[in-house]
């Protein structure tokens, strides 16, 4: 079908239309096609309607629904829509086509930047604070690290911002794989804001663990931290959707290594459970909200970070 457009303004490339289709380029959370009283993130890489954490199964890229995989999700019979509209009849399905024309957008596409604006915005910070790191020879690491005598000086911003830094270039090379990895996955399922929520809240929660515990003069990074949150939320979603987690499980075993590696200092391990504690707690509140509702996770994430500040101001005021 012809539209009309404008070839010769590049601005305006042929086909701009298809772009807010099936996939908009900010994901909405929208009723799963088999189960009407579930929102998801997600949809489907061939037929791209939206599918809930049950009807999923996983493909090399994403997920496919139980139509294009061929599969029905267990206990989908009865659930949520029961229409009887479980596998389309007749022909091929039409898809239509994601559009990459526009000059400069084939490596945006390629890298799947659309589909998760959060979890690359993420590893530009933590590049940009390694390379600024690097070019000032740690002195950024040295005002954004997390330390217990900065937090005694009242530096109480380091419990956050320690979050962007990262244990050298390798480390910070690691991490960002990792990152990208996962994020590319549960971002589409959660959203943006709960992406960076979930990042921020595991390093926190790390953050406040080792600031209990550990004392000296001793400074972390926090990137690791935040990394192995989102993991730990990774395998949490999938445990909740009957999922296979090895592969999470194998990420969660590389980053353990690369800390071995580039120097496992002490009490570092506290910040990599807390990590785990508050990744996964994080996800599992985002996925068992009554009707998944913005102002209960917020509430539930609010006071997560409420406890983790009260527990680090007593630990300062009893030592």
């Amino acid at each position: 079908m012809d539209r009309p457009g404008s070839p010769d303004d590049p601005g305006v490339p042929d086909g701009v239309p298809d772009f807010t289709g099936p996939a908009p380029a900010e994901p909405e959370f929208l009723p799963c096609y088999r189960h009407r009283d579930r929102t998801t993130g997600i949809t489907c890489q061939r037929c791209h309607r939206p599918i809930c954490m049950q009807c999923m199964h996983e493909a090399p890229v994403g997920f496919l629904c139980p139509d294009c995989s061929g599969e029905d999700p267990r206990g989908s019979s009865g659930g949520g829509s029961g229409r009887g509209r479980a596998r389309r009849p007749g022909g091929p399905r039409t898809v239509p086509p994601r559009s990459s024309s526009g000059s400069g957008s084939g490596l945006l596409t390629r890298l799947d930047v659309a589909s998760a604006p959060a979890t690359w915005g993420i590893v530009a910070v933590c590049v940009l604070v390694g390379l600024a790191d690097l070019v000032s020879r740690n002195f950024v690491t040295g005002w954004l690290a997390l330390s217990p005598l900065a937090l005694e000086a009242q530096q109480w911003w380091r419990l956050v911002t320690f979050a962007v830094t990262s244990a050298g270039l390798f480390g910070l090379a690691i991490n960002a794989l990792v990152l990208v990895l996962i994020g590319r996955t549960l971002e589409p399922l959660l959203g943006a804001w709960r992406m960076v929520a979930i990042f921020l809240t595991a390093c926190l929660v790390g953050g406040a663990l080792f600031a209990v515990v550990a004392q000296g003069p001793a400074g972390i990074t926090g990137m690791n931290t935040g990394t192995i949150g989102l993991i730990a939320a990774s395998a949490a979603v999938k445990l909740r959707a009957g999922h296979d987690i090895r592969f999470d499980l194998v990420l969660l075993g590389l980053l353990i290594v690369l800390s071995l590696v580039t120097g496992f200092s002490s009490f570092y391990w506290l910040a990599q459970i807390g990590g785990v504690l508050g990744g996964g707690g994080s996800a599992l509140i985002m996925v068992f909200a009554p009707g998944r509702r913005s102002s209960i996770q917020v509430a539930g994430l609010a006071t997560v970070w409420v406890v983790c500040l009260a527990a680090v101001g007593l630990g300062l005021i009893l030592a």
